[in-house]
């Protein structure tokens, strides 16, 4: 009685002005700015009135002809407008007007845009003496929305009307925020109670929405303690699973906001172990999201930390697919392997590699997981990151590798390594990453601004190998670091050949740290490839090697299309 007090006291005041003496006076500005009963302007004044709580006038615009079903929008209101004055009423919990609405003839069963009643508004607001009104003249407490939901699956969530209906009465009666807001969120003592009383009144506590939902999950999204306690008190189902098997538990895991809610629902019983559709148990939830607090909180609870869908993943592959290096930890500490192979043989650190999780990747490395592990088909996590062109995660994977004395440019069964992967699917970083350890066994330790590797850009030379001054470009795999090259000439005391042209003076000078103001900068132009015999015999066997990789690959393509498209023949000339 006092919320419904304390709203018609900011309603009158948002709505008719200042508070005055006479009621005459607000009551001859409205009937001066509507001009007609007829205009769309009086049904929405009609509303306001509901809102404010002002029978009087209710009955006065009922007696000059205003139908107290039409929606807020007036007789031509559009579907997005529907909602009638009984459902604001409701929604402010005055009894004394919904009675006095339903005695001039308002529908207890009227149906908003979403096809709520009254009584869905009265259950979100926690209106529990509304409720029983409402029931008792004639609303239904099982009634459905468009959405399957019940007014009780409101009074669990708290649910908030929304939509244009609210925006035409609640906006301008209530234009202050802190008003506004303290006038529409119920509190948890009356959603406890709304639930009580729409379950006592013949409320399904295990009604499930249109996505199997129960009233439940409602509560448990919107993270209410006391009213999931009073629900499953009352007879709701704690393993009642959606349509895509998400128990509430699931649901709490997905959501990761509250451990007490976790909490709650495992002392009520709720099953660690339950699987939804897609095998995943609360726990393999809680890890994908990173939630590494609930995710201890269940394995306390009884979950068991290496449980494996039926693909193999346990919530280890989980963290490490979705990159969140506290969990990671945090399930390591837990028991959690992190070696645990899926069923095609991928680890978690394979998992993070293919989605470029670099810190989930330098987390497992610390942890111990094998960078040179493969799956069935001999990959190994490096060739799943120089695939997708993730090049700091290719970094941190190469740099693990050289630390214990692996080669990373090893093959798998196909017999492609992860520099032809990375070269195959166009990533030339991470080629250029590769090549370089290739020729020097070492890897930098750090990468540029722009993700490049420091001091890999050659300037003033092509792709073409030149012989004569004993530099390459990157591209090359043989090649030494040009910049290396030129500090070891510089601290030689070695000067440029005789034969050396201008331009490759310009260049001996920019390695070796000298330069002149009168020199002229080095060409940008396109140089020559070499003509010395060893350049172009490996330019020859280079370009053979590549078209023989890509050769393969077209054949491999090949058949597959051509078994694909015999089978497809094979189906559909049928078994005669």
């Amino acid at each position: 009685m006092l919320r419904a007090t304390a709203a018609r006291k900011i309603g009158e005041e948002r709505c008719w002005g200042s508070t005055t003496s006479s009621v005459g006076e607000p009551l001859n500005l409205v009937a001066a700015e509507v001009g007609s009963i007829a205009t769309a302007n009086m049904y929405r004044e009609f509303h306001k009135a509901a809102v404010c709580g002002r029978v009087d006038r209710l009955r006065e615009m009922v007696g000059n002809g205003v139908n107290p079903n039409l929606p807020v929008g007036g007789p031509q209101a559009d579907e997005g407008c529907a909602t009638t004055a009984l459902h604001f009423a409701a929604a402010v919990g005055d009894v004394a007007v919904v009675r006095a609405l339903v005695d001039m003839g308002a529908n207890p069963q009227a149906r908003d845009e979403k096809k709520n009643t009254p009584l869905h508004w009265a259950a979100g607001r926690g209106q529990a003496k509304t409720i029983r009104a409402l029931v008792e003249l004639g609303a239904d407490p099982r009634a459905r929305a468009v959405d399957r939901c019940t007014p009780l699956h409101w009074a669990a969530y708290g649910r908030s009307a929304e939509g244009a209906s609210v925006e035409l009465v609640y906006q301008p009666v209530h234009d202050d925020d802190a008003s506004a807001s303290a006038w529409l969120a119920p509190g948890c003592c009356e959603l406890v109670t709304a639930v009580r009383t729409l379950i006592e009144l013949g409320g399904d506590q295990n009604a499930q929405a249109i996505d199997g939902s129960t009233p439940l999950h409602a509560a448990v999204r919107a993270g209410r303690v006391e009213v999931i306690q009073t629900l499953i008190a009352l007879g709701a189902d704690v393993q009642a699973q959606t349509i895509d098997k998400f128990t509430s538990l699931h649901l709490a895991a997905v959501r990761g906001g509250s451990v007490e809610v976790v909490n709650t629902l495992l002392e009520l019983g709720a099953d660690t172990g339950a699987h939804d559709s897609d095998g995943k148990t609360p726990l393999h939830v809680a890890a994908g999201n990173g939630h590494f607090k609930t995710a201890r909180a269940l394995v306390e609870g009884g979950a068991d930390p290496n449980l494996r869908t039926e693909h193999g993943h346990t919530a280890m592959h989980y963290a490490a697919r979705f990159g969140n290096p506290q969990a990671i930890r945090v399930l390591a500490k837990l028991g959690c392997d992190v070696h645990t192979p899926s069923t095609v043989g991928g680890t978690p650190l394979r998992n993070a590699a293919s989605k470029g999780r670099t810190g989930a990747v330098r987390v497992l490395l610390e942890l111990g997981a094998d960078a040179a592990a493969r799956d069935f088909e001999g990959r190994t996590p490096l060739h799943a990151a120089a695939s997708r062109g993730h090049l700091k995660t290719a970094h941190a994977l190469v740099k693990a590798l050289a630390e214990t004395g692996i080669d990373p440019n090893m093959r798998y069964d196909n017999d492609l390594s992860p520099l032809q992967v990375a070269d195959l699917h166009g990533h030339t970083q991470i080629v250029k990453l590769l090549r370089r350890f290739r020729r020097t066994q070492t890897v930098p330790d750090v990468l540029d601004a722009d993700g490049g590797i420091l001091g890999e850009f050659c300037t003033t030379h092509t792709a073409a190998h030149c012989a004569r001054c004993d530099d390459t470009c990157v591209l090359h795999p043989t090649a030494h670091d040009i910049r290396h090259d030129g500090e070891k000439r510089a601290s030689s005391g070695l000067d440029s050949s005789p034969a050396e042209t201008p331009r490759d003076e310009a260049r001996s000078d920019s390695l070796s740290g000298e330069s002149s103001s009168t020199q002229a900068p080095p060409q940008q132009t396109e140089r020559s490839p070499c003509t010395s015999e060893d350049c172009r015999e490996w330019w020859e066997r280079g370009e053979r090697q590549q078209q023989d990789l890509w050769d393969r690959e077209q054949q491999a393509r090949w058949e597959r299309a051509t078994a694909l498209a015999a089978a497809r023949r094979g189906s559909l000339r049928g078994p005669g």
